[in-house]
């Protein structure tokens, strides 16, 4: 569930509106939402793969440095710090990592290791550095006819991969 931000404009309006749509049947959680003012948790965990990879490609992550930092701006970080319990990080990894830069950097070593295992990125371990990977043509098969086909033929179809966290492969 996405909820609603800061709605409005934050540089003419002091306040926002919100409009929720939703059926009789699921208007009793909406309104407990509301009134017991409930934390809303990040899903980010469940897409870091698919962002990660997104970020890489744009060429504003090339590093594991820049990757945990990257990381410390999503609302996942904001929730990690403070709901530690909620994203499975107890109170000794707290007391001796107050900025939680171990755990993002697992989190970011397992989405590296899934994207280069799918051959989405190139981990270079020795700078633990990426490089995203060109996405490979698709068109294998020769076509033998006029000159506009043959053309035709040699433009490569690009593969799209799937937004998901296993390999285009394995799916």
């Amino acid at each position: 569930m996405q909820m609603i931000g800061r709605a409005g404009r934050p540089q003419y309006d002091k306040f926002g509106e919100g409009i929720i749509v939703t059926t009789q049947t699921e208007l009793q959680f909406y309104l407990s939402l509301l009134n017991q003012q409930l934390p809303i948790e990040s899903q980010f965990v469940s897409r870091l793969c698919d962002n990660l990879n997104a970020e890489i490609v744009l060429g504003t992550v090339t590093n594991r440095e820049e990757a945990v930092n990257w990381l410390g701006y999503t609302y996942l970080y904001v929730r990690m710090l403070r709901s530690p319990a909620t994203y499975a990080i107890t109170v000794d990894e707290i007391e001796e990592d107050k900025l939680l830069e171990q755990k993002r950097m697992d989190l970011v070593h397992t989405a590296a290791s899934i994207l280069d295992k799918c051959n989405l990125i190139k981990v270079c371990h020795f700078f633990y550095s990426f490089c995203p990977l060109e996405l490979r043509s698709t068109n294998h098969k020769k076509q033998r006819s006029t000159t506009g086909k043959q053309a035709a033929s040699r433009r490569p179809r690009l593969a799209a991969f799937p937004a998901t966290t296993t390999c285009p492969t394995q799916a």
